[in-house]
């Protein structure tokens, strides 16, 4: 059964913390947006993601491992996107507008961690 690689300690409020202590180019509107999302995964009982800066100013956070993979990314403007990838490749990508959209995102993510079915 494929298994999601997750980090090893729970450093998503670190890493937001970390991001906006460190000299990045992150803005405080981008963490903002940032906590607001992962206070959203938080409750719809996400698996713990890799949170990193992207070069451009934004915040990407990101599950790899198994067939299917996601990554959010919330972009310095106003949106968050998604890119969705099944057996290394492109599968799917998006604008994430609500939390309903960002549950289905999961339970796809999901899918790939519990076998095919």
């Amino acid at each position: 059964m494929p298994q999601l690689r997750i980090p090893a300690v729970e450093p998503a409020d670190d890493a937001l913390s970390n991001l906006e202590l460190s000299e990045s180019s992150v803005s405080p509107a981008v963490l903002g947006r940032a906590r607001k999302l992962l206070d959203a995964l938080h409750r719809l009982g996400a698996p713990t993601p890799f949170i990193f800066p992207t070069e451009f100013g934004g915040i990407q956070f990101g599950w790899h491992g198994g067939r299917l993979e996601l990554e959010l990314e919330i972009l310095p403007e106003t949106e968050t996107v998604s890119v969705m990838f099944q057996d290394g490749r492109i599968h799917k990508k998006g604008e994430v507008r609500d939390e309903k959209e960002l549950q289905t995102l999961i339970g796809w993510l999901r899918q790939g961690t519990l076998g095919e079915r």
